[in-house]
């Protein structure tokens, strides 16, 4: 049941604003209410929603060429008076919540988050940014989340579900920005636009991209789907990115590649469209057969939860797209299980097809290195495509040709545990 505590308040008549300037009106004082609300959200959790609002109340004397320039006339009363009263509303409700973040809505506006504050999502924009993070809940299939390059901040998703399947635009963009992406109830990214998509963090740069669940900092937790958020992060078209960098920006430098993801717990599950990776750099990366530049995927961390990732035609689970290498994945955690698709392992880099002549002379876009996992509760289960014969682990392949360099791929599970990596026909210990 929702708690109510009421702050009363002298509400007034607000000024209206045409084109011309400000129409004066006369203020009219009644006693009316905002409140500040105890909401509850859809798993149960309480938000301490304060309402800041903000009047303010002028008194200005009427100078006789206001009716010629504004165009409006004063009341009799009011001319009588000599004066009227100019009422102005100088701010829209800023909700937060029992733990300080700011409360967005996607429903009611596209948000996004500056270094100055947070804009849109059905509140004013803030004049700093909250330190402490924001909530964003509700659902949408014309509105979308990005934060800026930059910014470092905190983001709970409670129960989100954001549809893009038209336009040019991606679902939740956090490219070149800091971001702890906090998973609270069933949360759905879902990107239908070609070349766009669901989570997109572009470029390799120092930034970092983390996803957890409320549970993560907590000693000898193990994530279930009972207990912990869920990330459903999904392209359903051809070139959708799932979790990664977008092909849109694939030709440009210091947009393509994909770099520092860490997931430290929840149920995440990614799929990629046709042609792309679920979880890491987007196809061509490296190599496109036009303006190739030489990006890959870096520095892919799982440290916990459940993690799905089904990558498409050409492409890996986890690593790279098509023609893109990789160089560091490193699971000690969670559960994941990986596939990839034509020409590809489940975790590594994407092949490509051997009629494609132009991959010929870059031959370096298939090569791994260092794919490592480790710990003790860690069980993965990578399953390369079974029709063209690959590996669970390991490079994409160009064709019928010889695959990419493997160094340092490796299972060193903690004393007392025992290793396993599943390819596309049997299950072997390693």
């Amino acid at each position: 049941m929702k708690k109510r505590k009421r702050i009363w308040m002298i509400s007034m008549v607000l000024a209206i604003t045409a084109a011309h300037g400000t129409i004066l009106a006369e203020a009219q004082e009644t006693e009316g209410s905002v409140e500040a609300i105890t909401q509850t959200t859809e798993d149960g959790t309480e938000l301490d929603t304060k309402i800041l609002m903000e009047t303010v109340k002028e008194h200005i004397d009427l100078p006789k060429e206001t009716e010629q320039v504004s165009g409006c006339k004063p009341t009799e009363d009011a001319v009588k008076k000599g004066s009227v009263q100019q009422v102005k509303q100088v701010q829209k409700p800023v909700k937060k919540t029992a733990d300080g973040q700011t409360l967005l809505d996607v429903s009611k506006g596209n948000i996004t988050i500056k270094s100055s504050g947070a804009t849109g999502g059905g509140t004013s924009s803030e004049t700093s940014l909250n330190p402490l993070g924001y909530r964003i809940i509700g659902k949408t299939t014309s509105y979308y989340i990005k934060v800026e390059a930059g910014v470092t901040t905190d983001i709970t998703l409670d129960n989100v579900s954001v549809t893009s399947n038209s336009g040019s635009k991606n679902c939740m963009d956090v490219s070149h920005a800091n971001v702890t992406i906090t998973l609270v109830g069933n949360n759905m990214l879902s990107c239908g636009v070609q070349n766009y998509g669901a989570l997109v963090k572009e470029g390799m740069d120092k930034t970092e991209l983390i996803i957890q669940c409320e549970h993560a900092g907590e000693k000898g937790h193990q994530c279930d789907k009972d207990t912990c958020g869920s990330l459903e992060a999904k392209g359903t078209k051809m070139h959708t990115t799932a979790i990664g960098n977008i092909i849109a920006n694939r030709t440009v430098k210091e947009e393509s590649g994909f770099s520092n993801l860490t997931i430290k717990g929840g149920i995440v599950n990614a799929q990629a469209g046709e042609h792309n990776c679920a979880i890491g750099a987007a196809c061509g990366s490296y190599a496109n057969g036009g303006t190739d530049t030489k990006q890959y995927a870096e520095n892919i961390r799982i440290e916990g939860g459940i993690i799905t990732a089904k990558g498409g035609t050409l492409c890996a689970g986890i690593g790279g797209g098509k023609v893109t290498p990789v160089d560091g994945i490193y699971i000690t955690g969670g559960t994941v299980y990986a596939s990839g698709g034509k020409y590809s392992p489940g975790i590594g880099s994407g092949g490509a097809e051997t009629t494609e002549s132009e991959w010929e002379k870059t031959p370096e876009g298939f090569n791994v290195s260092n794919i490592v996992i480790s710990g003790g509760s860690t069980l993965v289960k990578a399953v390369g495509d079974k029709n063209t014969s690959m590996p669970g682990i390991g490079c994409g392949k160009y064709g019928t040709k010889t695959p990419g360099t493997a160094t340092n791929i490796c299972a060193v599970p903690d004393s007392g545990y025992q290793g396993y990596i599943q390819d596309g026909t049997s299950e072997n210990r390693v």
